[in-house]
């Protein structure tokens, strides 16, 4: 088993999933009680993010750069970067160390490839959509990359520095970005797939979406919800059923037994809605 460098912490809640899932496939290829051979260094994110504000990407990549070669010093055979951001700095990365660097692009890249994709929809922090480093290297492996425009990079990047990092998932937010991602991916006649591992702490989203191009126009439909929501829709659903299979006896001999039924049957409409 090799040893995998980790640099994590930012932020934690997105790298502590890189752990889990390599923890998890090593189980499943090795069984047993078997897990990873880890070296992890994780870092203070409100250091990183100040970096990141006021453009100090040099001293980021030093930093970053003098932990890689730590951690290839600690044993680490390969190297890999826990976010997709701080890839600005990779190359200084690379330069610093005698092990090969696992570059997250050049994984999705494959993986996009595999999937026999050539347009992808690239949604990120604002570094990650506005800079070159990330969208420049999944288009040397010839994936066509569209970028959102304003205000929706601006949304984006928000829900990811306000929230996600800090274990905040907000229903509204998270169904806006999805939804926002399906329209966009529809628009620009591209597959969608959602794999944010943030997100997927707490909801594993269902999508359906379907489109019509008539010319240059996309209609686009879109239905998402999570496991409450779908927990919920069931208890609503079996329990208006029950009032109504009851009811049919009971109120049998009422004068009022349709409007009772038009008025039961809309009020479970509107909470199978909400």
């Amino acid at each position: 088993m090799k040893r995998i460098g980790l640099l994590g912490g930012m932020s934690w809640e997105s790298s502590i999933e890189y752990e889990r899932l390599i923890n998890e496939e090593t189980r499943r290829r090795l069984g047993g009680t078997h897990s990873a051979d880890l070296v992890i260094r994780s870092y203070d994110f409100a250091a990183i993010e100040e970096m990141q504000e006021r453009g100090a990407w040099d001293d980021a990549g030093d930093l970053l750069a003098t932990d890689a070669r730590h951690l290839q010093n600690a044993g680490a055979e390969i190297i890999v970067l826990c976010t997709n951001t701080m890839h600005l700095v990779a190359p200084a990365i690379e330069a610093a160390i005698d092990v090969p660097f696992l570059h997250l692009a050049d994984a999705t890249a494959s993986a996009v490839t595999a999937a026999n994709v050539d347009t992808v929809a690239l949604l990120s922090t604002r570094y990650t959509m506005e800079e070159d480093f990330y969208r420049g290297r999944l288009e040397s492996h010839g994936l066509t990359v569209l970028i959102p425009d304003e205000p929706d990079r601006t949304r984006i990047h928000d829900v990811i520095y306000d929230e996600l990092v800090t274990g905040m998932f907000v229903p509204m937010s998270i169904t806006v970005l999805l939804f926002a991602k399906s329209l966009y991916a529809a628009y620009n006649g591209i597959e969608f797939r959602h794999h944010s591992s943030e997100a997927g702490l707490v909801f594993n989203w269902l999508y359906s979406s379907a489109a019509a191009a008539g010319g240059t126009e996309n209609v686009v439909a879109a239905i998402l919800y999570d496991p409450l929501g779908a927990a919920m829709l069931m208890v609503v659903g079996v329990v208006s059923f029950c009032v109504h299979l009851f009811s049919t006896g009971y109120m049998a001999g009422d004068k009022r037994y349709h409007l009772f039924f038009a008025n039961i049957s809309l009020f479970t409409f509107a909470m199978l809605g909400l």
